[in-house]
């Protein structure tokens, strides 16, 4: 497994209670450090096919920075493409997206 600090690794474990219930009450910030938590095995056990289904769906709902996400990893329907998945991420820092 990964073994290395990840940039998003600031959160305590009792945390991911709050970040799962804000998913869950539309908090799409939230909802993007779930399916990181998911997506490199923090705090929970890795689940990349849950990772990609919360990704998917913040996507749907016009957050840039699971689009990035998306499309960097290419979870589908989303084309796996670094260059859409920079302009994703611009375009949530634009919009001030903590997460982009």
């Amino acid at each position: 497994g990964r073994k290395e600090s990840r940039s998003m690794n600031f959160c305590k474990p009792a945390d991911l209670i709050s970040v799962r219930d804000g998913y869950k009450k539309g908090d799409r910030v939230a909802g993007h450090i779930l399916g990181y938590y998911y997506q490199w095995g923090e705090y929970v056990e890795k689940d990349e096919k849950r990772a990609s289904s919360i990704f998917v769906d913040l996507a749907g709902k016009g957050h840039w920075g699971s689009r990035g996400v998306c499309h960097e990893y290419g979870y589908d329907p989303y084309e796996k493409s670094i260059e859409k998945a920079v302009e994703c991420y611009r375009k949530g820092v634009e919009e001030g997206d903590e997460v982009s």
